[in-house]
C-alpha cells in the first residue's frame, strides 16, 4: 500500500471540510452552544465536546464545525475583528455578530503553514453579504 505525503492528506482533509455542508442556522446554533469566551479566544476542548454532542449523527459535520471554529479562534487571536466581535463582558463572553458565525459556516478554508485558516477579507466579505444584523452572546 502506498503512503500519501502529509501535504496530500492535508489537502484531502481540507477538501472534505470545505465540501461538508453546514446549514447557516445550524452552525449559528452550534456556535452559541460553544459559549465563546475571550480568554481562550475560543476553547478547542469546549468546541470538540460541543461538536460531538451537537452533530452526534454526523461525524463529518462535527469535524467540519470543529475545524471552522478553530480557524475562527485563530483569526480572532491574530487579528481582532472590530465591529464583528465586541469586548468581553464580565463573564468573559464576547458579543458576536451572527453574520460572522453564518459566514464561518460557508466560507472556504485554506492551509497556511500546515494550519486550517480563513482568509480574513474573504470571511468578512461573506459576512457583509449576509442579511441579518442580529448580534447575540456567543
Amino acid at each position: 500500500m502506498k503512503t500519501l505525503p502529509p501535504a496530500a492528506i492535508a489537502g484531502a482533509v481540507l477538501r472534505d471540510i470545505n465540501e461538508t455542508v453546514l446549514p447557516r442556522q445550524t452552525f449559528v446554533a452550534f456556535a452559541h452552544a460553544t459559549h465563546w469566551r475571550s480568554e481562550q479566544g475560543g476553547n478547542i476542548h469546549a468546541f470538540a465536546e460541543t461538536a460531538s454532542d451537537f452533530f452526534d449523527r454526523d461525524p463529518q459535520q462535527a469535524s467540519a464545525a470543529l475545524f471552522r471554529m478553530q480557524a475562527l479562534a485563530r483569526l480572532v487571536r491574530q487579528e481582532p475583528l472590530p465591529g464583528w466581535i465586541s469586548e468581553a463582558d464580565e463573564d468573559g463572553r464576547l458579543l458576536i455578530d451572527e453574520r460572522l458565525f453564518a459566514a464561518v459556516a460557508e466560507t472556504p478554508l485554506s492551509l497556511r503553514q500546515g494550519r486550517v485558516v480563513f482568509n480574513r477579507d474573504r470571511l468578512l466579505q461573506t459576512a457583509f453579504a449576509l442579511g441579518s444584523r442580529t448580534r447575540t452572546r456567543g
